[in-house]
């Protein structure tokens, strides 16, 4: 199957961009606090080293198989059946991530804004929305993100900047550095690596579509290193209001946003969480979508991925639901078991490709 949009650098730098800061903007502070208590910044920081050579991995595929999706090369380097295989284990992954995003979306949903309606309503609202835009092809979910970046930029640069102006706003909350001592920063930094930054292994089925595929490096780094600084800051703000408080709070970011005041101008700005949250959902749902609906349609040889993109959005609504038995269940499997699972599908199954292909040439 034939991928027939072609997309520009900037529309896949702020597609990755987006990618990166969707949920991990709302989860991520909570969950390195939660572990590295105040010291959670600096695993988000050392992350990003190890996120950007992550990055340099996928993109080096990416050119030496250009225009070729990962589906696609799995079989030309390993041989047809154990390259379907390969190919089954990655489309798995792009609907489990999405079907866990589409849960914390939901989950988030329900406990901040409606509490007394039902999760599925959040999570099938959601995904209708990704199945329209995918149906519509990568051309238009590139141009849709790009019309909401600006929104979703500007409001994350208000919550940044109006943070420093909350009551209990105190940087020595952030001393002394490494309290907790440097080697369980170290290991923190693993959740960062694989949420977000190595979930982005999902592009090896989108950059085939990009004009330039030469610029896949300048762009994964570029887009690393800016989610990595948001992230940051955010979850260094989180420690500086609420202390060694902020490790006890599933939304720490939320929370934070609900101390800003912003005068008469915009009494609840606890609404440029929800703005955030569904803006940026949206396009990190449809991306895990769009990888998942076209990695099938090339397993199985279709010729057009969109006659199963409605049965497969209702298999990830269901997905969704099944997941998790509640809140505190997801919590503990983004913290503990995500960062050693991904690892399989954002590491192991990239680094044997190209291994395998570079033996391949030697012999």
């Amino acid at each position: 199957m034939k991928e027939e949009g072609r997309v520009n650098s900037e529309q896949i730098f702020f597609l990755v961009l987006n990618f990166l800061l969707a949920s991990a903007f709302i989860m991520i502070p909570s969950t390195v606090t939660g572990k590295a208590g105040k010291d959670g910044w600096a695993a988000i920081l050392i992350a990003t080293g190890a996120g950007s050579l992550l990055s340099m991995l996928y993109t080096a595929l990416c050119i030496r198989f250009s225009g070729r999706t990962i589906i696609q090369f799995a079989q030309e380097i390993m041989g047809k059946i154990p390259g379907k295989i390969l190919g089954i284990i990655f489309v798995w992954f792009a609907l489990h991530l999405g079907a866990l995003v589409l849960r914390n979306f939901g989950d988030f949903m329900v406990i901040s804004l409606m509490p007394s309606t039902p999760l599925i309503v959040f999570n099938a609202v959601v995904m209708l929305i990704a199945v329209m835009a995918v149906y519509r092809g990568i051309e238009v979910l590139c141009h849709f993100n790009l019309m909401l970046v600006p929104v979703i930029l500007s409001s994350m640069a208000v919550i940044i900047i109006f943070s420093f102006t909350i009551h209990d706003f105190d940087a020595a909350n952030l001393l002394p550095l490494f309290e907790s001592g440097f080697s369980r920063v170290l290991k923190t930094s693993l959740i960062p690596l694989t949420f977000p930054f190595g979930e982005s292994v999902l592009f090896l089925m989108i950059f085939p579509c990009m004009s330039v595929p030469r610029d896949t490096k300048k762009i994964m780094v570029g887009a690393i290193l800016a989610a990595a600084l948001i992230m940051a800051v955010i979850t260094a703000e989180t420690v500086a209001v609420f202390g060694s408080n902020a490790k006890n709070l599933m939304y720490s970011t939320h929370s934070m946003i609900r101390c800003i005041e912003l005068a008469q101008i915009f009494e609840r700005t606890d609404a440029i969480t929800i703005v955030i949250w569904i803006l940026s959902g949206v396009i990190k749902i449809s991306v895990c979508f769009y990888a998942f609906v076209k990695g099938c349609a090339q397993l199985f040889a279709l010729k057009d991925y969109r006659p199963i993109v409605v049965p497969s959005g209702i298999i990830m609504t269901a997905l969704s639901i099944l997941v998790y038995e509640n809140v505190i269940e997801q919590t503990e499997f983004a913290s503990k078991i995500w960062p050693l699972y991904s690892l399989v599908f954002e590491l192991l199954l990239p680094l044997m490709l190209i291994t395998f292909d570079s033996v391949k040439k030697v012999f």
